[in-house]
């Protein structure tokens, strides 16, 4: 026994001598020779080994190779796909007696490894085989044929990965390259560590899992990671699962302090500028699988420059992201964030922003509850609480109000144009609000705009071309004085009738702004010198023609103005090229000297009654619009006066108008007192009715009366140049008895002339139209007593010239003087009159002066 044992033992000797010695007795070209052939048969690439392989049998397998490369098919940028430094490996060989391979250390070194995909889609990474794809050799049970795998060391030492792809433009470089990594058993932890660069940023990572075998067995393996980058970090602590999709259940934390940077290098095309992005910093635990992840925040942090953003709760990444939390923001001035002319409309105003809400659903369609959202700044201060929804077009409800001391910076920081004005300075703004963000409403509403204030409900729609309005407001006072381009008179100063009327445009671009439907309940609305009170104003707005309706249900009043009801409608058309104008309506009640001084500036008519107008008018200022008035104004006034005359009075001197015709001239000595800024005079009634045309009215009726004297008129007032030219006859009945008698000159009524400015009115007795008369009665007698004297054509002649070409009457015989004519021992006017006519129509016939008695 003894002897077969020493013989076993010289076999085995010989054996391991044997195993020693082959490997030194076969020519390194042999080895080179076939790995160099099975590689490229396998690759179907060249390969080329850079040195001599050397293998080593005892006391471990050891290969060494120093060098080796594999080609690139043509068509790509570098010559060789891979370029390989020294490989090492090493096996023990006694454990492969018992069915276990334990690899004691590998080692790469300097391997640079080029990727590529050509423009076609092409890549040099997919290999062909020459001698075609075997078919693999069924597994044994264990999944290693029977073999159990250890390795003691492997390392990758100053390796490069190239990845560059033409079809995207992809291009990253992984250089400095170093791992190494434990697994002493299947079933034992696998451990690994390495460093490197990314694109020249420095990453590393350190690797711990319990066993392999889970892992590969598709079952829960327990795992520790570490990833540190130049760009942040990220850690996990949990379980991990292999499978179609891999799943996870454990704890993570991930922090970045260049969020910019990653933003940059991912090449993320976003409106936010990357350099404007901060920290990052999220903990929480993670679970499920990865493509519908479940994740339970307990800290989320982002800190952005002038924004501050916090959120804990659950984050759903499934199909679409979900959220289930709390999130508060800070923000300062967080339109700092974006790229020039990328950020949010209206975002500059935001300055110091409080947000705090409770955040559910999908991201692109949030619920928020609990919201609680405080706002200041120079341009705005607001503040909001209730509920938001961000899907479709957005949902609020709850409270608001926002308020702003210079509104016009507001609106022109939300890319709102406005034309030039005082108006819209300020404005307040507080209620109930609901509906959504393109179309919102307010109940409960109070708001503050300039100097008006208002209450009731208000709502916006921002979805057409323009702004659209809808109002339902009650207010103490509304003046739009300001909002059409003009302002209010001073009383101090003299008014419209000293300075003539404002010929500076209109500023009724702002009409164009905004659409509207408002229904206001005003105590008062004041337009430049008209005020209306008790006012209820329907009031239309549309691509700048604004429409008002002031009714009251059965057509009953719908403001009072002037001591009036008034009930009707008004248009301003500043749609076109040159606004329009139009006025209908009616009113009682009328106080007649505060309407004509509000409207036009005069006066100098007193009484209260009736009106009824219906006036259009077009112009671009308010001196053209009152220059271009037409239409009818009709009136009936009760128990007035006519200013700066007193007609009773004028009448009660007719009896010395035969004393004052002086040089054929009417003389006012007489009348002194009766034509004053004092004077007076009363009536009872008066009607009036007048027509206008381009600004200029001309009376088509004019009616005035009293139980002394009763007046008419006629003549014109032209409200362009605020000058009156007006002719009234008046009659006297000084017994009151009904039985008017003309004031007047031989039965000529004398008219009294009113002209001149509406500040400097002149009356006067139109002598002028008496004159005209009394010659032309005075020419006919004359002629047919010329007539009537001489016989024959010469004296129907000379009669019909001394007449003026009237044809003479027969001659008659004259009538018996009345009783008053015999005893009248003066000369009357018109006697006067006929003597100088006689004079002058024999100076024309007889070629001079007719002589005087005694004269030569």
């Amino acid at each position: 026994m003894k002897r077969v044992l020493i013989v076993l033992g010289i076999i085995v000797a010989l054996l391991l001598i044997v195993i020693a010695v082959v490997p030194f007795l076969i020519p390194s070209s042999v080895y080179k020779a076939q790995i160099e052939k099975a590689a490229a048969n396998a690759t179907g690439r060249e390969v080329t080994l850079t040195g001599d392989p050397s293998l080593s049998i005892f006391p471990r397998i050891s290969v060494k190779i120093d060098g080796a490369t594999i080609s690139n098919p043509e068509g790509f940028s570098a010559e060789n796909m891979i370029e390989a430094g020294a490989f090492r490996a090493s096996l023990k060989l006694w454990p492969l007696f018992s069915q276990r391979v334990e690899v004691g250390e590998i080692t790469l070194s300097d391997a640079t490894v080029s990727l590529e995909r050509l423009e076609s889609g092409e890549a040099n990474w997919i290999f062909e085989s020459v001698e075609g794809t075997e078919e693999a050799p069924e597994e044994t049970q264990g999944g290693s044929g029977g073999f159990q795998t250890t390795i003691a060391r492997a390392r990758l030492q100053n390796a490069a990965v190239f990845y560059k792809d033409r079809e995207t433009g992809a291009d990253y470089a992984l250089t400095e390259v170093n791992m190494e990594a434990k697994l002493t058993a299947l079933d034992e932890p696998l451990l690994s560590k390495g460093s490197g660069r990314l694109n020249g940023q420095a990453f590393a990572y350190e690797i711990d899992l319990d066993t392999v075998d889970d892992l590969t067995n598709q079952r829960p393996a327990s795992l520790v990671a570490s990833l540190e980058t130049d760009y942040g970090s990220v850690s996990y602590d949990g379980a991990i699962t292999l499978g179609d999709v891999v799943e996870l259940d454990g704890g993570f934390e991930a922090g970045s302090q260049t969020l910019g940077t990653i933003i940059a290098l991912v090449g993320a095309d976003l409106p936010i500028r990357p350099e404007a992005l901060k920290g990052f910093e999220a903990k929480g635990r993670i679970s499920g699988p990865t493509d519908a992840l479940q994740i339970d925040l307990s800290k989320t942090e982002l800190r952005a420059e002038g924004v501050e953003i916090d959120y804990t709760g659950k984050l759903s990444l499934s199909a679409e992201p979900m959220l289930d939390g709390q999130v508060e923001v800070k923000a300062d001035t967080p339109s700092q964030l974006f790229k020039p002319g990328q950020g949010i409309a209206g975002l500059t105003i935001v300055e110091d922003l409080d947000f705090s809400a409770s955040v559910s659903g999908p991201v692109s369609g949030l619920q928020l509850s609990n919201v609680v959202m405080t706002h200041s700044g120079d341009l705005l201060d607001a503040g909001f609480r209730g509920a938001l929804g961000l899907s479709g077009a957005g949902s609020l409800n709850g409270q608001i109000s926002a308020s702003s001391e210079d509104l016009r910076g507001l609106l022109g920081a939300m890319a709102v144009e406005m034309p030039e004005g005082e108006t819209l300075r300020s404005f307040s703004l507080g209620g109930n609000a609901s509906g959504t963000f393109a179309a919102l409403s307010l109940a409960d509403m109070e708001l503050q705009l300039d100097d008006l204030t208002a209450a009731g409900k208000l709502g916006a729609d921002m979805r057409g071309s323009r702004p659209r309005v809808t109002a339902d407001l009650t207010m103490p006072s509304l003046n739009l004085t300001p909002f059409l381009g003009t302002s209010e008179t001073d009383p101090n100063t003299a008014q419209a009738q000293t300075t003539g009327w404002d010929d500076t445009p209109l500023a009724l671009d702002g009409l164009k702004a905004v659409d509207a439907d408002l229904t206001l309940n005003a105590g008062s609305v004041t337009l430049n010198t008209i005020t209306l009170e008790d006012a209820l104003l329907s009031v239309g707005l549309t691509n700048g023609r604004l429409q008002a309706l002031f009714r009251r249900a059965d057509d009953q009043p719908g403001f009072r103005a002037f001591d009036g009801g008034w009930a009707g409608d008004m248009v301003l058309d500043a749609s076109r090229a040159e606004p329009s104008l139009s006025f209908k309506a009616g009113a009682n009640g009328i106080a007649a000297r505060k309407m004509l001084d509000a409207l036009i500036g005069f006066d100098g008519l007193g009484g209260v009654g009736e009106v009824n107008l219906d006036l259009t008018s077009s112009g671009k200022s308010l001196k053209a619009l009152v220059e271009g008035l037409d239409g009818t104004f009709d009136t009936t006034l009760n128990d007035g006066a006519l200013r700066g005359i007193n007609l009773a009075q004028m009448v009660r001197s007719a009896d010395n108008l035969q004393g004052l015709l002086t040089n054929g001239e009417l003389s006012l000595a007489s009348f002194q007192d009766a034509i004053s800024p004092e004077a007076e005079t009363d009536f009872t009634e008066m009607l009036s009715g007048l027509r206008f045309e381009n600004g200029v009215a001309t009376i088509q009726e004019l009616r005035l009366d009293n139980p002394v004297v009763g007046v008419s008129g006629s003549g014109t007032i032209d409200l362009g140049a605020q000058t009156i030219d007006v002719r009234l006859v008046p009659r006297v009945d000084q017994s009151a008895q009904g039985g008017g008698q003309t004031i007047g000159v031989s039965g000529i009524p004398i008219p009294v002339r009113i002209s001149g400015s509406w500040t400097d009115l002149s009356y006067s007795l139109d002598s002028a139209a008496v004159q005209q008369e009394l010659v032309a009665r005075a020419r006919g007698q004359v002629a047919d007593e010329i007539a009537s004297q001489i016989e024959g054509p010469l004296g129907g002649l000379i009669g019909e010239v001394v007449g003026g070409g009237r044809q003479t009457q027969p001659a008659q015989q004259p009538s018996e003087p009345s009783e008053s004519t015999q005893t009248e021992e003066e000369p009357n006017v018109e006697d006067q009159v006929r003597d100088r006519v006689l004079d002058e129509a024999f100076g024309a016939i007889f070629g001079g002066e007719k002589k005087e008695e005694g004269g030569e």
